[in-house]
């Protein structure tokens, strides 16, 4: 074989369908990472506003920081009978 032949190789054409399956590929990733981020931002909204509700309900029912509510903390007089 001579050097000419040699160098000569038939080559397949590069297939662009490869391209195009890629960048679908790329373009699923980013729109499943966009709804991702996007939950995980609503989701803190929503914690903080429940959070926002709650300490709004302690501070109106007259709540300490031990976490009472209503009667539970105003009937501390009461004594239970100890058991003999």
């Amino acid at each position: 074989m001579t050097r000419k032949a040699a160098t000569e190789a038939i080559v397949p054409p590069r297939r662009h369908s490869s391209d195009l399956l890629g960048v679908a590929y790329l373009g699923t990733i980013a729109i499943v990472m966009l709804a991702w981020i996007a939950s995980l931002v609503w989701g803190g909204d929503r914690v903080l506003q429940l959070a926002r509700v709650l300490m709004r309900e302690q501070i109106g029912s007259g709540a300490t920081r031990m976490g009472c509510r209503g009667e539970s903390c105003a009937r501390t007089d009461m004594v239970t009978p100890a058991r003999v």
